[in-house]
């Protein structure tokens, strides 16, 4: 009888694991873009990262702000409003930057991230 409750209640977290990974999925941005996070950011032909596409949002509560490149804004980091979707890569991406030289230009603003024609951007 033990053995049988043990594998019920395997198959009980199984399928309580698979029913929160579904329910934590979330729909790409316009198009047919990718269900979930995305595992690297979307790049143009020449390899740079496609800002246009990391923008992209159906509702405004996804645009989040943070900043190009590795250096924040009070250290002349430029503000951009992304989908929240790219946010963790993004960062990855621009704090692998070693040895940057950050500029005392402070570039930090009030605007908040809102959505502008399916484009995250930060209200001015």
């Amino acid at each position: 009888m033990m053995r049988m409750n043990t594998k019920i209640l395997g198959f009980t977290i199984s399928l309580a694991v698979l029913f929160l990974t579904a329910c934590t999925m979330t729909p790409g941005g316009p198009g047919d873009g990718p269900v979930g996070d995305p595992e690297e950011l979307p790049r143009t032909a020449s390899g740079e990262v496609d800002v246009d596409a990391i923008k992209e949002a159906d509702d405004a509560s996804q645009c989040v702000k943070t900043t190009i490149g590795p250096c924040p804004c009070n250290q002349g980091g430029q503000p951009i409003a992304i989908n929240e979707r790219y946010l963790e890569l993004f960062q990855e991406e621009n704090s692998g930057r070693e040895r940057a030289v950050c500029p005392q230009v402070v570039l930090c603003t009030d605007a908040e991230p809102t959505l502008e024609n399916g484009s995250c951007t930060l209200n001015t």
